[in-house]
């Protein structure tokens, strides 16, 4: 349940934040914790 709220909640702050920039900040440090919490995947990410 955590986690589908948190998919949710970050999709919407990425999408706020592509449309009005002013959150990029924000955006940012949410994707670091992303990354603390889930390094496999962030890793992956960055591999391309």
């Amino acid at each position: 349940m955590t986690t589908i709220f948190n998919g949710i909640l970050f999709a919407g702050l990425a999408y706020w934040s592509s449309k009005s920039g002013l959150l990029k900040p924000i955006n940012t440090v949410a994707r670091g914790k992303l990354g603390k919490n889930n390094q496999h995947s962030e890793a992956h990410n960055f591999k391309g």
